[in-house]
């Protein structure tokens, strides 16, 4: 399965009357008319359309593209870029409301007076324009479409395929090389100036545009439907392009290239929109080499070149000096420096006199260990080829690093990374060697290392040598290099070949091994880190390709990977979460240099996050297929991009699996194609209800004759929901009356579940017991036709109780059973004095026997007290 790429979008950015932002339309945006609508946010007309000149049809140039429109509503956009034969045509064969057309086929073009071109098809008018944006086509609505339901338009596309859809459009592209086109979402705009997202989908090889009725029914009308049709074409159109250099600052990426202003730079952003579309001019025209990387706080664009006739004067043979100047770029892109930064300007001269200035000069590289930039270049002297290099720190910080005893002969085409602790050096002298030098400029490898035996093809004429390019990262670096060592291979043909580096405390213990076996004419290379992997780029006769290398030199990828066609050498920067931004320059044919296309760029997608959550009240697990996802909550893994994710989403007892959002949708498996950041949840529901946990019953002192507060402590707990504080009645902290009260409690969880629990709450009144003469302990003895007082006092947290309405019944008490007949009764009184209750009982009418006393309280509670009276 080959990577998944995008080229980046330059130019044609904007919705119609949003922005040239990308930002969704602003609703509160008032105009005119649906027309002044359209026209809000447009520049200048690039042109109009015309007759073509054999009188069938219309023509129209633009910047970007030509277009070609015929009397039956069908045009063709073209894009303007040489050696590119991409069209994409495109033909309005419906309109409809709720499924019943509206409107028909166009009765003939007209080119209007504003630059564009109407098709009248009824009560709708289509209509195209150029834009600065791109091409514009419209359907203009005078007045409510009739009918109900949704309105729709659907646009049949031909001449490229549908590629993939995303925030800014629809993506077509037709044969692999082909230039792609995208077709933006659209804004439905009414009579008032609000405006509504439209977006675009794909479906049965028609483009389709649909406005939901309840957006009808509250437009005024006219209105308008309104999209942006462009072709996705690279940076700076204006210009031919080579030597393109990217970086990452952790937000942006910054391109820079060489073309006929000089070098140009611009800021690029993580989806690949371009932010400076004219160039960031950093350097007069002339013949350069550039690197370009991130300082920590600024771009630093690096390069050489040969100035003739430099001051001071070089020897009479020659006349033209080496010079290595910086310049920086801001995240805003303004350029910090209002001149170039001087680096070096070699007091030696190389034997080319004034001819210098028509040839490349040497490569130079650059890396930034958090503190200084490390800048390496070579130069000629008349011993031949030297190491040079010098740490940068900003506009005020420059220090020569000693490498005069690095290479024991020439040295060719440095590259330098920074592995985490110290800078690592290599260079090609035959051999491919290494050298450590330390953030003091120090080198601590003297001479340099050979990590690779490289072969010698380039000594018999051949243009470059090994050429190595470095990347770090987490201490483990892969140096990328041309290998000639087979020699059956022609002349100046390579195959590629990495070795790893584990730089230690004492030097290398290198491990070189193929990339590929494809055998390449003076490839171009390169290498980042993707955050995963290490990524190695090349060039080929007519493509741009790459494979994965692990930290341990295993080639992940079985075959060359296509990054982009037609394209020469490029660069490459990571995100560092699987997304680099590939720079190029393209050509269309390989004798010679080919004819230079303008500089583009291609996101190229190596790997990204699958993320999964879990939604809802229940638990459960989600599993992958292939193997990374396997937890509940929230988790991510990384997968190669593009890969088919099955998920499966397993429930835990008491919980069921209710359905999948995000990339995913329904009840069924999931199956996501990982080609980006992507997202899923699955939603688990709770079937259990929560666990309340209640007191025991609880005993409590009446305070007063109505009762007492009580306070009490419950809790519920829920698998799903966690901790939940439930409801209950009586709540605690209420009074509660004498006697036994239920108390109810219920606790309800996110699903919906309710769980309960009880407990009795009984208060009573605290008393001594009866007081003498009757006895609680025995039973009293008391002679027939006295009167008894009957006394007890209330106790402890009730012994303050004044106003007790208590009373009291005697019953006959019989061996063997009770036979209960009252005989009489009364009411207790309070004796404040004796703080106690009193009830004067006269015997006279009892007779003799054994009795049982009664005591009566509000709180149902039983007290007896037994007395027999006596003749």
């Amino acid at each position: 399965m080959s990577r998944f790429t995008s080229t980046f979008v330059t130019l044609a950015v904007a919705l119609a009357a949003c922005g040239t932002s990308g930002d969704a339309c602003v609703e509160s945006a008032v105009v005119s008319s649906p027309s002044s609508a359209l026209r809000v946010a447009q520049l200048a007309r690039a042109s109009v359309f015309e007759r073509s000149p054999e009188g069938t049809g219309f023509t129209s140039g633009h910047r970007l593209y030509t277009v070609d429109a015929r009397g039956d509503g069908t045009f063709t956009v073209r894009p303007r870029v040489k050696g590119s034969d991409a069209a994409l045509e495109l033909e309005t064969v419906q309109i409809a409301r709720g499924g019943t057309p509206i409107g028909g086929r166009p009765s003939g073009a007209r080119a209007d007076g504003a630059g564009g071109l109407s098709f009248a098809r009824g009560g709708v008018v289509e209509r195209i324009e150029n834009g600065e944006a791109g091409l514009e086509q419209s359907w203009e609505f005078a007045g409510r479409p009739a009918g109900g339901g949704d309105l729709s338009v659907r646009v049949r596309v031909g001449g490229a395929a549908f590629r993939a859809e995303t925030r800014t459009g629809l993506h077509f592209q037709g044969r692999g090389d082909d230039l792609p086109f995208r077709y933006g979402h659209a804004s439905w705009i009414d009579a008032t100036g609000r405006a509504t997202p439209v977006p675009a989908r794909f479906e049965g090889g028609h483009i389709v545009l649909t406005v939901p009725a309840a957006t009808l029914d509250a437009s005024r009308f006219p209105a308008v439907l309104d999209p942006v049709v462009s072709p996705e074409i690279g940076i700076d159109v204006a210009w031919p392009g080579s030597g393109a250099k990217v970086a990452f600052d952790g937000a942006r990426y910054l391109v820079a290239w060489i073309d006929g202003r000089g070098i140009v730079a611009s800021r690029v952003a993580l989806d690949g929109t371009v932010i400076d579309a004219d160039g960031i001019p950093v350097a007069p025209p002339g013949a350069y080499t550039l690197d370009v990387i991130h300082d920590g706080t600024n771009f630093l664009v690096t390069w050489a070149e040969y100035r003739f006739n430099a001051t001071p004067e070089c020897m009479p043979s020659s006349g033209s000096k080496l010079h290595v100047l910086a310049r920086r770029v801001g995240a805003d892109g303004s350029l910090v420096d209002p001149a170039e930064l001087l680096i070096s300007d070699s007091e030696t001269c190389p034997f080319c006199g004034a001819a210098c200035d028509r040839l490349s000069p040497p490569r130079v590289s650059t890396a930034f260990d958090g503190t200084n930039v490390l800048v390496a270049w070579d130069e000629q002297e008349h011993g031949g080829e030297r190491l040079r290099a010098a740490l940068l720190g900003g506009a005020d910080f420059l220090q020569p690093v000693d490498t005069d005893h690095l290479a024991t002969s020439e040295a060719f085409e440095p590259a330098v990374a920074f592995d985490g602790a110290r800078f690592i050096l290599v260079w090609s002298s035959g051999d491919v060697f290494a050298a450590r030098v330390d953030g003091a400029g120090v080198a601590l490898d003297s001479p340099g290392l050979a990590i690779a035996d490289a072969g010698t093809s380039y000594l018999v004429g051949c243009t470059s040598g090994p050429a190595p390019s470095i990347a770090c990262a987490d201490g483990a670096c892969v140096v990328l290099w041309r290998d000639s060592r087979d020699l059956s291979l022609p002349r100046c043909e390579y195959r590629i070949a990495a070795s790893t580096l584990d730089p230690g405390a004492t030097g290398f213990d290198p491990s070189s091994f193929p990339v590929t076996d494809a055998v390449l004419q003076q490839p171009g290379l390169a290498i980042a880190h993707d955050g995963l992997h290490f990524v190695a780029l090349w060039s080929t006769s007519d493509s741009i390709v790459e494979r994965r290398i692990s930290a341990d030199g295993v080639v992940l990828d079985a075959e060359d990977q296509v990054v982009t066609a037609q394209a020469a050498a490029a660069d490459l920067a990571s995100d560092g979460h699987g997304t680099s931004l590939v720079a190029h320059a393209g050509r269309t044919g390989w004798g010679g240099l080919g004819e230079l296309l303008p500089v583009a760029g291609r996101l190229l997608m190596t790997w990204a996050y699958l993320t999964t959550e879990r939604t809802g009240s229940g638990a459960g697990t989600i599993v992958s297929s292939p193997g990374g996802i396997d937890c509940g909550a929230t988790c991510a893994a990384p997968f190669d991009a593009p890969t088919l994710v099955t998920l499966t989403a397993v429930p835990d007892p008491g919980s069921t699996f209710v359905g999948w959002s995000g990339a995913c949708d329904g009840v069924a498996g999931c199956e996501v194609l990982v080609d980006r950041a992507t997202t899923v949840s699955a939603r688990f529901d709770d079937l259990e209800a929560p666990l309340v946990l209640v007191p025991d019953d609880l005993q409590v002192s009446a305070t007063s004759s109505q009762g007492a507060i009580v306070t009490y402590v419950v809790s519920a707990e829920d698998e799903g929901s966690g901790a939940l504080t439930p409801i209950c009645e009586p709540a605690s902290g209420s009074l509660f009356p004498p006697g036994t009260t239920e108390t109810t409690c219920l606790a309800t969880d996110a699903a919906g579940n309710v769980g309960t629990g009880s407990f009795r709450v009984n208060v009573s009144f605290s008393w001594s017991g009866v007081l003498p003469p009757l006895r609680r302990d025995a039973i009293a003895m008391l002679r027939l036709g006295s009167t008894i007082p009957v006394k007890f006092q209330l106790t402890g947290a009730s012994a303050r109780i004044a106003d007790l309405a208590a009373s009291a019944f005697i019953s006959a008490h019989a061996d063997g059973g009770s036979m209960t007949m009252k005989l009489a009764t009364g009411a207790f009184r309070y004796d404040p004095d004796a703080m106690q209750y009193v009830l004067q009982l006269a015997t006279q009418r009892l007779g003799s026997g054994t009795f049982d006393l009664h005591v009566v309280m509000p709180d149902g509670v039983s007290r007896v007290v037994t007395f027999t009276l006596l003749d």
